[in-house]
């Protein structure tokens, strides 16, 4: 049988939510035996986006000298990370430019991912916000995306819910039921009616 997952992709943007993600990455490549990517999006500065916009091909002093700052952040996790698991995963960085969700999706059409794990944080009046849109990149490249919450207590899985419509979504169920066997947890499925 195939392997369910090979590359598991973890958008790094350095807080605390991508950090989460990061931890549960690290947990499944583990249980699946499977490489995870971490990636930063070195978006532009409304200031760069606007000078490109108006035909200037320079970019900005302070994008450049931001992305070594941003290159030497993600290679320090990625260091934490491989003493952490002492090299029993292979783990892999790269920043790429952009909007997080057209870079994430290119890397993702690129580098044939199997699985994107994405923190997710809460704003100040308790609703869920990402920089990420899990249902465009999902769309985009026929991916199965995982949300982290930022709450740590809720990152185990107690069930897995799969939408059916009219058709029987089997690679879905195939990911379902392999997750499922490995935490634990129980697949309800949702009948959806056009």
């Amino acid at each position: 049988m195939k392997k369910l997952f090979n590359k598991i992709l973890v958008p790094v943007d350095f807080t605390d939510t991508s950090r989460n993600a990061i931890d549960k990455a690290i947990d499944m490549a583990k249980q699946f035996n499977c490489s995870v990517h971490l990636l930063h999006v070195d978006s532009f500065s409304t200031a760069t986006a606007l000078s490109m916009s108006e035909g200037h091909l320079a970019i900005a002093y302070e994008l450049a000298e931001y992305n070594s700052d941003v290159e030497k952040k993600l290679k320090e996790i990625w260091n934490n990370v491989r003493n952490k698991t002492g090299n029993s995963i292979q783990i892999d960085y790269s920043v790429t430019k952009g909007s997080w969700n057209e870079g994430v999706i290119n890397f993702i059409n690129e580098n044939n991912c199997d699985l994107i794990l994405i923190g997710q944080t809460e704003s100040l009046f308790r609703k869920r916000k990402m920089r990420l849109n899990p249902d465009k990149i999902s769309a985009s490249t026929n991916c199965p995306v995982v949300t982290i919450p930022s709450n740590r207590r809720l990152i185990d899985l107690y069930s897995i819910v799969i939408p059916i419509t009219d058709f029987l979504p089997v690679r879905k169920l195939m990911y379902g039921v392999d997750i499922s066997v490995n935490y634990n947890t129980t697949i309800k499925l949702l009948g959806i009616e056009n």
